[in-house]
């Protein structure tokens, strides 16, 4: 019944790993939901736990880069790809994460531009893996990065 639809039985054993209708369509259709009359949103959940990796282990800095790629779905994520021993990890990175950014783009009196992105979310990466603290580190680790890529 599900074949037609671009479904498999195989993904039922899935299904049961997050209580939720989402989490079940994903499991059962993976990428075919993208061609289903689905919300957005719903495309935007399955997208985010088709292409996750699992965490490479369980350090701050493999903690924050599989959330920012799976964020606000993490601990779905987590469950999909079969890695939930990183679960804690997750929860306490979210409990943790600081409030507000260590610096902002217009800080870095660089054009406008992806350089900005890249250089802010290095800065919020090294935050989180607990290798810089303040805004005058970031401020370093930003003018070490221009040197090193020969931007200066």
């Amino acid at each position: 019944m599900l074949e037609p639809l671009g479904g498999s039985a195989e993904g039922l054993d899935r299904a049961e790993l997050v209580d939720s209708p989402e989490f079940r369509l994903v499991a059962v259709f993976g990428e075919s939901l993208a061609r289903l009359p689905v919300p957005n949103e719903v495309l935007r959940y399955s997208w985010a736990l088709l292409r996750a990796k699992p965490p490479a282990d369980g350090s701050a800095r493999a903690i924050y880069r599989f959330r920012r790629a799976t964020e606000p779905w993490a601990l779905d994520a987590l469950a999909f790809v079969g890695a939930s021993e990183h679960a804690e990890a997750v929860r306490g990175a979210r409990e943790n994460e600081p409030a507000e950014p260590l610096l902002r783009g217009d800080e870095l009196g660089l054009p406008p531009g992806p350089e900005i992105g890249r250089l802010l979310d290095l800065v919020e990466e090294e935050r989180a893996a607990g290798a810089i603290r303040t805004r005058e580190e970031a401020l370093e680790l930003v003018r070490r990065e221009l040197v090193r890529g020969g931007a200066t």
